[in-house]
């Protein structure tokens, strides 16, 4: 009879062979289980059925069990020793007899040091007999396939296939049955289904059937794919350092430069936009572009390098800066909130143009969708700058002498600038669609062009 408000929670005694008895635990006060009180239990009881199922028929192990552990409790009525299969230790684990009268107290206590190990080890660990019977499962490989009192006595091609094992691996009950056919261990990485994470699977035979360990490695793996993009991210960096060096080599004036780096630095950013930006005394001109509008490239030029801009703020820093979305862009420069949407663009890298410790100007990339570049497309992209600032300040001298040249035989004039009344010389622009890379022809053209003058003038 149960005490006054007192309650009963009973769960079977499950083993291999049958359905052994009950546990019951008395519960003061009456009231609902919770799940983990509920799991405990259940746990406790997977633990005794075993134990119950698999007590040895000889009396002196019993013996130096009771010795040890106090006396066990009766086996309930119709429970019988399993034909086939390991005994199973004090954690349920496979364990051998020394011999056939039984183990001393030293081989005890050296299995119990071993059902713990197995039982708390880090790594899942589960064992099947030669039938695919599950005879083991330690609480880590409950995490994968289920608490042990539901799997023992299931075949493991039972279990693969209530959980979707067999979708996730079509090939692990191959290698399973391999492994066993074979005789020889067997090591493979493998993507769990239930939990999405990563085991380092090793499939072990032994004389009666097969041990399976599977150590989780997801955050190995994760490691390993970082390094393993990083390195292509190195790779990749060395071989557009190398492609875009060896462009600007063979560019000789501005136009040449602009075509290079819109197509060597572009495309790998997905970038919709160039503009190559020089200080000239004061004022910042455009030089050349890629992606842009006349009115746009009309309405930036010749910004005085005093306005709180990004061009002028990077060149007195000497330092990149970079614009992930328009809203950023207003934010920072109020000033030139109308910008952003004249250029079309919604996001920006403003790479400083320094040549022997000097700023010249700005490189710009732009994009046209919002965009943050990330540490390792900043890094390459700074990288690149530097190259683009030779070839830039290489192609500003030749063209500058080239016109000298060429004004003082007299088969060229100058164009006068209506902006501000002064001799200028034209700038390279390039136009907004990118298949063609030749320069647009501006309003006011030279009379006499020779053959790869680079610059056409856009007033």
């Amino acid at each position: 009879m149960l005490p006054a408000g007192g309650g009963l929670l009973a769960v079977p005694l499950i083993a291999p062979e049958g359905v052994l008895g009950a546990l019951s635990v008395l519960m003061a006060p009456a009231e609902e289980p919770t799940p983990q009180q509920r799991a405990a239990v259940e746990a406790l009881t997977a633990w005794a059925a075993l134990r119950l199922g698999q007590l040895p028929a000889d009396g002196q192990q019993v013996q130096s069990h009771h010795s040890r552990e106090g006396p066990r409790p009766p086996r309930a009525e119709g429970a019988r020793r399993p034909r086939s299969g390991p005994a199973i230790g004090r954690y349920g684990e496979p364990v051998r007899s020394a011999g056939p009268e039984g183990s001393s107290g030293t081989a005890l206590t050296a299995l119990d040091s071993m059902s713990r190990a197995l039982w708390q080890m880090s790594d899942a660990f589960f064992v099947v007999d030669g039938a695919w019977r599950v005879t083991f499962v330690n609480a880590e490989a409950e995490r994968l396939l289920g608490v042990s009192h539901a799997l023992l006595g299931r075949t493991l091609w039972d279990i693969f296939a209530s959980l979707r094992v067999d979708l996730a691996a079509p090939g692990l009950e191959t290698r399973c049955r391999q492994a066993v056919d074979s005789g020889a261990p067997a090591t493979f990485e493998m993507r769990w289904p239930t939990n999405r994470r990563w085991y380092r699977m090793r499939l072990v035979p032994v004389p009666d059937g097969l041990t399976v360990y599977a150590a989780d490695v997801t955050e190995s793996q994760a490691r390993a794919a970082e390094r393993a993009a990083a390195e292509r991210a190195a790779a990749e960096r060395i071989a557009r350092v190398t492609e875009l060096t060896t462009a600007l080599a063979q560019a000789l004036t501005m136009r040449d430069v602009v075509a290079a780096i819109a197509a060597w630095v572009l495309p790998p950013f997905n970038a919709s936009g160039l503009v190559i930006q020089i200080i000239e005394g004061r004022v910042i001109r455009v030089a050349g572009s890629v992606g842009y509008s006349r009115a746009f490239l009309d309405k930036i030029d010749g910004t005085a390098v005093t306005t709180v801009s990004p061009v002028s703020e990077v060149y007195h820093s000497g330092k990149p800066a970079f614009i992930g979305s328009a809203e950023e862009y207003v934010a920072r420069y109020p000033l030139m909130s109308g910008l952003p949407s004249a250029a079309g663009k919604a996001a920006w890298a403003f790479l400083p143009l320094i040549v022997s410790g000097r700023c010249i100007g700005c490189c710009v990339i732009s994009f046209a969708e919002s965009r943050l570049l990330n540490g390792e497309e900043q890094t390459l992209l700074t990288a690149l700058s530097g190259l683009m600032a030779q070839a830039i300040e290489r192609a500003r001298l030749y063209d500058t002498e080239h016109t000298r040249v060429r004004s003082s035989s007299g088969d060229c004039c100058r164009v006068p600038s209506r902006r501000c009344g002064s001799w200028t010389r034209p700038r390279v622009i390039f136009p907004p669609a990118r298949a063609s890379m030749s320069a647009v022809t501006g309003t006011t053209s030279f009379p006499c062009p020779a053959p790869g003058w680079p610059w056409s003038s856009a007033m």
